[in-house]
């Protein structure tokens, strides 16, 4: 008995110590017994660290696997949408060249008529054609802002100066009940831009703030160096690197996350029918992505709205040359010999009227191929302007082969918007964009003429 009582007892508490801590020892009196107590009881003080460890893995495996799917599942939507911006992106950019090639027809030849009127009410039918028509080519530009299909004047800027200029245009139309705050960080990094548009972005998000303060507020505009360590998981945002951080706040009513969700959707706009487009936020994106920045959106309903847009840093400022600008003579166009090569024949036939009233003598072509022809036919033509979008040889494709005939012979090319990609391969001279006036085609045409 004095044996069996302290083995069952020991027994007991070894059963025990898979569910609980090992007890306080009891001595039994038997030095055998006692080591034996002793080493389970070290066992089974193994046995319970194991086992927390074990359920602490276990919880920190789940709440890694939490995370896990969480990533997968915001890169998931983030690829989803970075493939619905890009569809949309290619969309608008075919739609924007096909509606520019139609405005060019309808404002070339208001423009030409314009010069054939002289009934003041006439005329003044002819202008609101004509503002109409005007607005309708911003609205494509803000569709190409958007696709990423304009030509940008990229250089190493002064954002400064930038959001400074944008701000002493704002403030004579900002409003009574809002005001304004600009706050530009003295120390700021050059950074890629082009500065027309940066100008443009930051008056049409200051806009945009303003307008979501009904009743009166504070729009801030700020410009800083940031340093983005990681990439953001959206895909408008930007990439791991260093940038000058431009940053437009209002005090208004914010959004909601299904409207944050759609905000750079061309034409999505919570604004009342008539006033807004919706192009506003697509085309500070589309211009942010296409300098290689993003655009971030922080707001909340009733939190207002903070919209950050990050353009990577450059080396150093570039020099600003005196403009050199060739005023519009078209004295220097009389009597020139122009290859004009367009496969629209709306675009031809007023770009043909247009070149004729500049006193030029023009040669019709209607593809790349054609216009190469021509070229070996007539010797004395001196100068072409050439459409880039064409079936067949590009406009590209075209002037290299017109150059190859000629290696001094003067070419613009004209474009509704251009695969930029494909442009910079194949042509580095002017260009000239749809839709044009005769103002407009005489500068570029002496420009090419003269260099």
């Amino acid at each position: 008995r004095s044996l069996a009582r302290p083995v069952e007892r020991l027994a007991d508490a070894a059963l025990a110590w898979t569910e609980s801590p090992p007890p306080a020892p009891f001595p039994t009196g038997t030095k055998e017994i006692d080591a034996l107590a002793a080493a389970l009881r070290e066992a089974g003080a193994k046995v319970a660290a194991q086992r927390a460890e074990l359920l602490n893995l276990n919880a920190s495996l789940e709440a890694r696997v939490t995370e896990r799917t969480q990533e997968l599942a915001e890169a998931m939507e983030s690829l989803a949408q970075a493939q619905k911006m890009e569809a949309i992106g290619r969309l608008t950019g075919g739609v924007a060249h096909d509606f520019n090639n139609l405005l060019m027809a309808v404002l070339g030849n208001l423009d030409l008529l314009s010069r054939r009127l002289s009934d003041p009410k006439h005329v003044r039918y002819l202008e609101q054609a004509r503002a109409a028509g005007e607005r309708g080519a911003k609205l494509t530009g803000q569709l190409l802002a958007f696709s990423r299909r304009q030509r940008l004047e990229v250089k190493a800027m002064d954002i400064g100066q930038a959001v400074e200029a944008a701000a002493a245009l704002l403030r004579p139309t900002i409003g009574g009940a809002h005001r304004l705050e600009v706050a530009v960080a003295p120390d700021l990094w050059p950074a890629l831009g082009d500065a027309t548009q940066v100008e443009l972005m930051v008056v049409n998000l200051s806009l945009n703030a303003r307008d979501a303060m009904t009743s009166g507020g504070v729009v801030s505009i700020s410009a800083t160096n940031v340093t983005v360590a990681a990439g953001g998981r959206r895909a408008e945002g930007p990439a791991a690197g260093d940038y000058v951080m431009i940053a437009v706040t209002d005090t208004g009513e914010g959004m909601t996350p299904d409207v944050v969700s759609r905000v750079f959707e061309p034409f999505f706009t919570t604004k009342p029918l008539g006033k807004g487009s919706g192009l506003g936020l697509p085309q500070v994106l589309g211009l942010a992505k296409q300098l290689g920045g993003g655009v971030e959106i922080d707001t909340a309903p009733d939190q207002g709205s903070t919209v950050r847009v990050y353009l990577p840093r450059a080396e150093a400022f570039d020099v600003v040359e005196p403009s050199m600008d060739i005023a519009p003579d078209s004295a220097a166009l009389k009597g020139l010999r122009v290859l004009l090569v367009d496969d629209d024949v709306g675009v031809r036939t007023v770009t043909a009227q247009m070149l004729k009233d500049l006193g030029c003598r023009v040669t019709l072509a209607e593809s790349g191929e054609q216009a190469l022809d021509r070229m070996r036919e007539d010797p004395d033509l001196e100068a072409a302007l050439v459409d880039f979008a064409m079936p067949g040889l590009s406009g590209g494709e075209t002037a290299a082969g017109l150059r190859w005939e000629r290696a001094d012979f003067p070419v613009v090319i004209m474009t509704g918007y251009a695969d930029l990609e494909e442009l910079a391969e194949t042509w580095a001279g002017p260009v000239m964009h749809k839709p044009f006036n005769m103002a407009d085609l005489a500068r570029e045409m002496v420009r090419a003429i003269l260099k």
